[in-house]
């Protein structure tokens, strides 16, 4: 059984080292709802997999490996729950939107492309998709709503203090003027 360990130095340098290897594999446990499915409390990971629609060995693989990590729990051999991280990424939980699209292929491609941006000084992403961000958007609308849904949710405690800080009053006058500019 895969216990998560501590924080620590290595976990710490492991985490960095394995993102690109581990995201992959959480986005697509969290695209199959897996989160939102342990909601309810531990699941064995064979009736999981199945209610994910996941090969059943690989799923539980991927869960002990993200479990090692903190991200998920095993209680039991092959039985998993959500970790204070998981649920983070139930639907409402906080981090889901965020996750897609940090875990989208959009994104992952980008950051493989880091290197050649450190060599060359083209940015990763117009490497790696072969057009400009904002392009991309236009032309793959599912990824730009993926990307604005998970800048808002990561961005909700800052939206909301913006807001307290203003008056309705000043809240309109800033509202008119962005209108009378676009």
């Amino acid at each position: 059984m895969a216990e998560s360990i501590p924080n620590s130095g290595f976990q710490t340098a492991m985490s960095i080292l394995s993102h690109v290897y581990f995201a992959p594999m959480l986005g697509r446990l969290i695209r199959a709802n897996v989160p939102d499915l342990l909601d309810g409390g531990a699941v064995d990971s064979e009736r999981l997999a199945k209610q994910a629609g996941l090969h059943p060995l690989s799923t539980v693989r991927a869960l002990r490996a993200l479990t090692a990590f903190g991200v998920f729990r095993e209680l039991a051999p092959g039985t998993f729950a959500n970790s204070e991280a998981s649920s983070l990424f139930r639907d409402g939980g906080g981090l889901r939107n965020y996750a897609l699209f940090a875990t989208s292929e959009q994104f992952l491609k980008s950051a493989m492309a880091l290197g050649h941006s450190l060599d060359t000084g083209q940015a990763a992403h117009d490497h790696a998709l072969g057009q400009k961000v904002w392009e991309y958007f236009r032309d793959h609308p599912e990824d730009n709503e993926a990307f604005n849904r998970g800048l808002a949710e990561i961005r909700t405690d800052e939206q909301a203090a913006i807001a307290a800080a203003y008056g309705r009053s000043e809240e309109r006058r800033v509202g008119k003027e962005c209108r009378s500019r676009w």
